[in-house]
């Protein structure tokens, strides 16, 4: 079965509940980068990329993803020599590639051929040249293989020019989300952030003599909010 207008990938159906999968095999980052454009225009979306060490069978590497598509998902392969993993980038035709990309360069050391090379998951908890999801990984009980967990710079995009501000957030954010730093960038007025802390009601009797001096209080000693809910 051919999908997305592409008549150049041989698709055939996968066993199992849910949404139908259709999987096929491309012989190059080539035709992978074709059937992406394809399926792109066809409306489709990415929903996943990720990589396999397949050299205890005999090859290299593969790369896998799928594709959201009108008739359920198309799983496309493609096989990666050991020496050199390497396929094209496709984070311009699906923006959300990016980091998908870079996750599997992080733990299987699959990498595209160009675009952006900064770490997504790897921020000094492992060397640059080990990859924890590959066969010959050594692992030890908790983290890695014991390697020490050093500092590491980031390199945060940078937006300059007149009227330009950057707004550092993190690593702890408000609510139960998972901690990470993040950098604000904005462009042309000001923003200033507030916080007025709320105190139910029930528990303030005796706190303060009244309602009115006690949101006083907490206006003149706000605290700067690290999230805008």
């Amino acid at each position: 079965m051919h999908l997305c207008d592409d008549n150049r990938i041989d698709f055939s159906p996968q066993n199992g509940a849910g949404a139908p999968v259709w999987r096929g095999q491309v012989p190059s980052g080539y035709a992978l980068k074709n059937f992406a454009t394809s399926a792109q225009r066809a409306g489709a979306r990415l929903a996943a990329i990720w990589g396999s060490d397949e050299r205890q069978r005999g090859s290299g590497f593969r790369l896998h993803v799928v594709f959201g598509i009108d008739q359920g998902h198309a799983w496309v392969s493609l096989d990666l020599p050991a020496d050199a993993p390497l396929y094209p980038d496709l984070s311009g035709i699906f923006p959300a590639a990016n980091r998908m990309q870079r996750a599997t360069r992080d733990l299987v050391g699959i990498a595209t051929e160009g675009g952006d090379q900064r770490p997504w998951l790897r921020h000094g908890a492992w060397p640059v040249d080990w990859y924890p999801l590959r066969h010959d990984a050594v692992h030890e009980p908790g983290m890695g293989a014991g390697f020490d967990n050093l500092p590491s710079d980031y390199d945060f995009v940078q937006v300059g020019g007149e009227g330009a501000h950057e707004i550092p957030v993190g690593p702890i954010h408000a609510g139960i989300i998972e901690p990470g730093h993040f950098r604000f960038s904005v462009v042309g007025e000001r923003v200033r952030s507030d916080a007025s802390p709320a105190i139910p009601p029930a528990h303030t009797p005796g706190l303060m003599p009244t309602r009115s001096r006690l949101h006083a209080a907490l206006r003149r000693h706000h605290a700067p909010c690290c999230c805008a809910r």
